[in-house]
């Protein structure tokens, strides 16, 4: 692994870093001399990180301050595996797991990840909420939220928003309606230098204010979202105090209704900032990760507009029509990737009896408890769903597909599992909404990626199971038909009991439905 040397570091920036550690600046300049670590956080939705430990794919050690993440020699490549494609770890910098253990999300909490791809701390956040309550991830670039979408659908996320919109959009359209906010800044990347070659050639003091001054407008654009007594966590990969320290200070001071909540030490060599008591540096010579920052805001109570309550503005936006109305993007067969183009479909409210006969051919009676009509569930959505009285066609009582506080939504034949319960939203461009179930095309019903994902192996009628490193498994990730005796119709294939998509067996052979955007 190729190291940096201390000197390609410009000149400028070590005379910052020395203002920053004074004595500690040697062992700082000679971390870049030392490969940087390569961690994975195990996805507690499929598995213990216990269970996972004891498989022995690779040797790994725990990461001190997340109990679910391991570090891994980086020749092991782990992203190769198929249980990467199962959505069964995520590769993620050590250090960054300690942001969304700062956030502390609890189940039935409404949660926003306001700069959310690729999706790492999203899908931290996710396995915290444990299928209660609801994720909002968002990403302004469209192609970065597409990758966004697709690793919170493989790490089996049902209860979630994925949205493409300015941190301004959203602003407007939802004051304050979370609970809790992570806003892990676009930075500098000084702490990333060892990882991101490209963010030392970009890296200049000019950056470095370029950047400060749009994250003062994007915290500004966060705070707004936050209800009252809510919590918003702000963070970067960097170490300039004008990208940390001093944007926290500004904002507090403008900012009356909002407080510093400060932060233990996740772990001894996490560095109290002496800028601004409470708020958290992480070092590379200190720990073993890269660099970050993180400081936790809290908005006191009666200074936010109270979850549910609309402003004029907001109810202007809206058309208060049957279902929900607003800018979506039409998912494709069952691939995961959107159009290009944004469509402002109508997404109707529909009956359950339109597709749960289709679901009972796929799914046993226990099929999941994502999403509970449990009122501790701590939906967003209060009240009856307007979709009407519950429907005799639940596959289990307060299960994946009971009536109560969700909802099915539908548009062209496409199916989402609502976590809202159809409750009306602004127009806003949002690529999925709740858990996509698949479509209906001729007469037929395609389960969609995201199902077999969001479900155990054992929730399955049909469920075809291959080992790592089989031929058979390798050409399915491929995308090529492969044997598999059986009966004809829909079966989850997977690799061990780790679900990876769908395929159509016929005369024993079986059709590949693997997405295509994600083929090896």
């Amino acid at each position: 692994m190729k190291e940096i040397s201390t000197l390609s570091l410009p000149q400028t920036f070590q005379k910052r870093m020395a203002d920053l550690l004074g004595p500690e600046l040697p062992d700082f300049l000679a971390s870049y001399l030392r490969p940087r670590s390569n961690s994975l956080r195990v996805n507690t939705l499929k598995i213990t990180p216990e269970d996972f430990a004891a498989l022995g794919l690779f040797p790994l050690k725990p990461v001190p301050w997340c109990p679910e993440g391991f570090y891994y020699a980086y020749q092991d490549y782990p992203g190769k595996h198929p249980y990467h494609q199962a959505g069964v770890y995520y590769i993620q910098e050590p250090s960054a797991m300690a942001v969304a253990a700062y956030l502390d999300p609890r189940p039935g909490d409404c949660v926003l990840d306001l700069a959310a791809a690729p999706g790492g701390k999203s899908t931290q956040i996710a396995s915290s909420l444990q299928g209660q309550g609801l994720l909002w991830s968002n990403e302004i670039d469209r192609k970065r939220s597409r990758i966004l979408l697709e690793n919170l659908e493989r790490w089996g996320t049902a209860r979630m928003i994925v949205s493409c919109e300015t941190p301004e959009n959203l602003s407007q359209a939802l004051p304050g309606f979370f609970h809790k906010i992570l806003l892990d800044a676009p930075c500098s990347g000084e702490g990333m230098f060892r990882k991101d070659p490209g963010a030392l050639r970009h890296w200049s003091v000019q950056h470095v204010l370029s950047c400060a001054f749009r994250q003062q407008k994007i915290l500004e654009s966060a705070a707004s979202l936050l209800k009252e007594g809510g919590t918003l966590v702000y963070s970067t990969c960097t170490f300039s105090p004008e990208e940390n320290e001093y944007c926290i200070i500004n904002f507090l001071n403008n900012h009356p209704d909002f407080g510093l909540e400060p932060l233990p030490k996740l772990h001894p060599d996490f560095v109290e900032s002496a800028l601004l008591p409470g708020t958290i540096r992480l070092y590379p010579h200190r720990v073993d990760g890269e660099g970050h920052f993180i400081a936790r805001l809290m908005r006191k109570p009666s200074s936010a507009v109270p979850l549910g309550e609309k402003t004029a503005g907001q109810q202007s936006r809206e058309k208060h029509l049957p279902g929900h109305h607003q800018n979506t993007t039409h998912r494709q067969g069952q691939g995961n990737t959107p159009n290009k183009k944004t469509k402002s479909p109508d997404l109707s409210l529909v009956s359950d009896s339109e597709i749960f006969s289709d679901l009972r051919d796929l799914l046993r009676p226990e099929a999941g408890d994502l999403l509970s009509d449990d009122p501790s569930s701590g939906n967003p959505s209060s009240g009856n769903p307007s979709s009407g009285n519950p429907s005799s066609g639940d596959l289990s009582s307060g299960g994946l597909f009971s009536s109560g506080r969700h909802s099915l939504i539908s548009h062209e034949g496409h199916y989402w599992l609502d976590p809202l319960a159809g409750k009306l939203l602004p127009k806003l461009n949002i690529l999925c909404r709740g858990l996509y179930l698949g479509q209906k095309k001729t007469g037929r019903f395609l389960p969609g990626y995201a199902l077999a994902h969001a479900q155990e192996a054992g929730h399955f009628k049909e469920y075809s199971s291959f080992l790592a490193g089989s031929l058979e498994l390798e050409a399915y990730l491929h995308g090529e038909e492969i044997s598999s005796p059986g009966p004809d119709g829909w079966t989850v294939i997977g690799v061990d009991s780790f679900p990876l998509g769908w395929g159509r067996r016929s005369g024993g052979r079986l059709k590949n439905h693997y997405p295509k955007n994600l083929r090896q």
